[in-house]
């Protein structure tokens, strides 16, 4: 039979193998633990890398392409009179697919202009638009003062439901004698189900083809700032910090700068050196760089 002291012996030992067990499992478990932070820390960077490369990129692209086009169509009915020194030589209905229908209340001002595109309406690159863009004028925007104020009705492009308002102004000459505008948007754009708030006050500046017969030719120039809310209520402020161009014979805008400050940082936009393409490459805080199609 084992002695009083062997007995006490081997019970220290177990006791001490089931101390070792505790401490090997409570290790496996702090080194679980903080593998699995560890992995949740790495999931929420690249969530947030993710949500600034897709959504932001996205949000870019849908927002950039509807502000083009719905800029080339309300300037084409409303800007007529100030091209080739009155516009008698300007069709600008050939600027709109044939399928819109373009009304008129009032040959005097103040009047309004509705820009209809019925249950749908395809132009020659392939944007389909429906329902209706309304411009009201009061005065002919040759003049300084004039005032144009764009709404919309049931208006759709390429599936992308646009509401709100765009104001513009003619403030007069700049020194080199090109007609100035104020613009302030306040629009929501909608798609996938969720919108996109987007509130700016910019300048425009007509740099060429106002003195032109063409309808198409003109090149505008954009400066200003603004904020974009996200669909969950994140606010994005974007400030041009080179000059944005916009061609209107080139379909795009050609070259300029946007900073914006996002969650992450700041980012930039950069549509070009002047090049006539679609193209604009976004750099995101940690300085990757990704390219955007605004078609």
């Amino acid at each position: 039979m084992p002695s009083l002291n062997q007995l006490m012996s081997h019970r220290l030992s177990t006791l001490n193998f089931k101390n070792k067990i505790n401490m090997k499992n409570k290790s496996f478990f702090y080194v679980a633990l903080m593998a699995l932070l560890a992995g949740a820390l790495a999931s929420c960077r690249k969530d947030k890398e993710n949500l600034f490369d897709a959504s932001n990129m996205t949000n870019e692209s849908v927002s950039s392409f509807v502000e083009k086009t719905v800029s080339a169509d309300e300037d084409a009915v409303s800007l007529k009179s100030m091209q080739g020194g009155g516009g008698e030589n300007c069709n600008w209905q050939n600027l709109l697919a044939e399928c819109v229908v373009v009304t008129v209340s009032s040959e005097e001002f103040p009047k309004t202009i509705t820009i209809d595109y019925g249950d749908g309406c395809t132009n020659s690159n392939g944007v389909t638009k429906s329902g209706q863009i309304i411009i009201n004028l009061s005065d002919d925007m040759i003049n300084q003062g004039a005032v144009r104020v764009v709404t919309f009705q049931d208006f759709v492009v390429n599936e992308v439901e646009v509401s709100g308002s765009r104001t513009c102004t003619n403030t007069g000459t700049n020194d080199a004698g090109n007609p100035v505008f104020s613009r302030t948007v306040g629009v929501n754009i909608t798609y996938d189900g969720e919108t996109i708030q987007r509130d700016f006050n910019h300048v425009v500046t007509w740099l060429s083809g106002y003195v032109t017969p063409e309808c198409g030719d003109n090149i505008f120039e954009i400066t200003g700032s603004g904020s974009v809310t996200r669909p969950d209520g994140t606010v994005v402020t974007r400030t041009i910090i080179e000059p944005l161009i916009m061609d209107r014979i080139c379909g795009h805008i050609i070259s300029g700068v946007i900073e914006v400050n996002v969650p992450q940082g700041i980012a930039t936009i950069d549509f070009g050196n002047g090049t006539c393409d679609d193209i604009a490459v976004v750099t995101s805080p940690d300085g990757e760089t990704h390219i955007i199609h605004i078609n």
